[in-house]
């Protein structure tokens, strides 16, 4: 069998002449629809294409549900489109419902830190374990439920975000494959950097203070440049389980806390309390960007600093716009036109999308 290759080398949607000119984008090593020269061969192309087109009617999922749904009700005269409910509107999810109620208390209610910049919302993927045997939860549960938040230290279970080095690649892959679809061109952004967290003691100065977090320096590997100096408190999380998908889901809000470089980062490693190396794969797409992180090194993760050599593979959702997600809902308190649960129910759902996704994947 033929072994996948290591990280350190992910597939990576290559940049080709469609990207440069705008027509579209490739995947390196994916499988990929070989895009023609310009000329008389891609006009010529282009018109076959277009009287074949014209034959056959489109079988993406999307036009097929579209037809369907536009299919008149028998004996319902000119009334021939089903409504959402008989009040005509559509039903939110309560998790959704609940979602968008945790995420306003922080934004715009009672939260410590509301209305403050450095607000952070991210979901991850993982598996939610009981303490006692380490093994994943089971409930008698057919769909994905919420559980009840509360202190993690008093909770029976505990949430794993770590995922095979398999199951990493295949989403690697899968969402290349995303940034690669010509129909989608340019609706998804891919970055690749690699940079190293250097993790010093508590800080001396600012609102973390006596709250036990250890301040991070993260530098850029290839230019060595400092690029933020934060430490991070965890403020609620919400937990989601999933029992008819590979992974559970985390949806946690954080408050990103600014520092000045320590003195201790200028006396080198003998200062640092704990180091990793992060080999992270961005996709950027509208208002948040989807992650996927290979952590190595001394204290991968391991949040206590114990030293420890070890690789950790973990994908990510982050909400990347948090300004504009807190002015939608400063707008939807002051009851006018606002986009903040539909760019909600775009984040939770693509969490949700990916977490299926793993199952579709065979991982």
């Amino acid at each position: 069998m033929q072994r996948p290759p290591p990280f350190a080398q992910p597939t990576t949607p290559a940049r080709s002449q469609s990207q440069q000119t705008g027509e579209g984008q490739t995947n390196g090593d994916q499988s990929a629809p070989s895009l023609k020269r310009r000329g008389s061969e891609d006009a010529t192309a282009s018109e076959a294409k277009r009287h074949s087109t014209a034959r056959k009617p489109s079988h993406s999922p999307g036009a097929e549900r579209q037809r369907r749904e536009s299919q008149p009700l028998e004996g319902h005269g000119r009334q021939n489109k089903v409504e959402p409910s008989y009040m005509g509107i559509k039903v939110p999810s309560d998790m959704h419902l609940k979602l968008c109620q945790f995420i306003r208390h922080h934004l715009l209610g009672d939260g410590p830190y509301a209305g403050q910049p450095g607000l952070e919302i991210e979901a991850k993927l993982g598996r939610l374990v009981w303490k006692a045997s380490g093994e994943r939860m089971d409930f008698p549960l057919i769909t994905a439920a919420m559980l009840t938040p509360g202190d993690a230290r008093d909770l029976p279970f505990r949430f794993v975000s770590d995922m095979s080095k398999r199951q990493h690649k295949a989403f690697n892959e899968h969402l290349n494959a995303q940034v690669q679809d010509r129909a989608r061109a340019g609706r998804i952004q891919y970055k690749h950097t690699r940079s190293t967290d250097r993790q010093f003691g508590p800080p001396t100065s600012g609102p973390a203070v006596g709250k036990g977090r250890h301040v991070r320096v993260t530098t850029d590997d290839k230019t060595g440049a400092v690029l933020e100096t934060m430490s991070k408190e965890t403020l609620d999380s919400l937990n989601l389980y999933c029992p008819d998908a590979p992974f559970d889901i985390r949806i946690s809000i954080n408050m990103e806390h600014k520092h000045p470089l320590p003195t201790a980062y200028h006396q080198g490693s003998a200062a640092c309390t704990g180091e990793r190396k992060k080999d992270r794969l961005t996709y950027k797409h509208q208002h948040y960007q989807i992650d996927l992180t290979q952590v190595t090194g001394a204290g991968a993760g391991d949040r206590s600093g114990a030293a420890s050599a070890q690789t950790t593979h973990e994908l990510e959702v982050e909400v990347s716009n948090m300004e504009e997600l807190a002015r939608q809902a400063r707008n939807e308190a002051d009851q006018m036109p606002n986009q903040f649960e539909p760019m909600v129910d775009s984040f939770l759902g693509t969490v949700i999308l990916l977490s299926r996704a793993a199952k579709d994947l065979a991982i």
